[in-house]
């Protein structure tokens, strides 16, 4: 329970109460601890330990990360999409892998659960239209990084219907010497799309009604100090791409 408690206030303290953007750029890092300890601690229980230590948790995340973190309304969302809160969503993050953890040991947390459910998305790998079901998470984080800076603004709502209709219904307006970082955006949303047939069809329809049949998957940031493109901008831009 220590680890989880101190990733939530690590989260707490460096993206709502000290904001600090070096820390929120190491959050990965710290949400890395708190999954290789409980797997840990997993991998040597029984199966009523097992259950025990899902019933602490689900009650730790009612009781109390819930006063910091609104996942009351993150949880309780019906179209599989997440709030904005920047915290909520790196806690969120959080408790998705912890769920699948306690999933693949047999154990539903969901059982243990009274004010929410956790969404099961281990094998909603598809829907039954054979469309791409994204990560509701990483929509919204690429949503609150880039919306009004990347391209000028738009609903969300708006956005989501562009990344689910592979570009076609596209209302994006890409502001001036974004166009790159906008291409590395939609290509890292491209490489987590697992299936390679589906992939390829959003490849291409992005390409086609956003960047114009420009191929936008070989965009790079660039970073090396020394190179003519060198931007200080992608520098501070970096850590979010790669926290994706």
């Amino acid at each position: 329970m220590e680890h989880i408690r101190s990733y939530c206030e690590y989260i707490n303290m460096y993206f709502q109460i000290n904001e600090n953007q070096e820390k929120q750029n190491k959050y990965h890092k710290e949400q890395n601890k708190c999954l290789d300890a409980i797997s840990n601690k997993l991998l040597l229980m029984d199966k009523n330990n097992k259950e025990y230590y899902a019933k602490m948790i689900a009650y730790y995340l009612e009781h109390s990360a819930s006063i910091d973190f609104d996942l009351d309304t993150a949880f309780r969302k019906n179209d599989g999409l997440f709030p904005y809160d920047d915290a909520t969503l790196c806690v969120v993050e959080l408790v998705l892998h912890i769920y699948r953890l306690f999933f693949m040991c047999n154990v539903d947390m969901n059982n243990y659960l009274k004010r929410f459910t956790i969404p099961n998305l281990i094998s909603e790998k598809e829907n039954s239209d054979n469309s791409i079901i994204f990560d509701g998470i990483l929509i919204s984080k690429v949503y609150n990084k880039c919306n009004g800076k990347q391209w000028e603004n738009i609903s969300k709502d708006d956005f989501i219907n562009i990344i689910k209709s592979n570009g076609e219904n596209n209302s994006l307006k890409i502001k001036d010497k974004e166009i790159n970082r906008t291409k590395c955006i939609f290509k890292a949303i491209a490489c987590r799309i697992e299936d390679i047939e589906k992939r390829k069809l959003w490849i291409e329809g992005i390409k086609k009604h956003i960047f114009n049949d420009v191929d936008f998957m070989k965009a790079t940031l660039q970073t090396n100090r020394y190179g003519a493109g060198y931007s200080e901008l992608d520098i501070n831009f970096k850590p979010f791409l790669d926290n994706l």
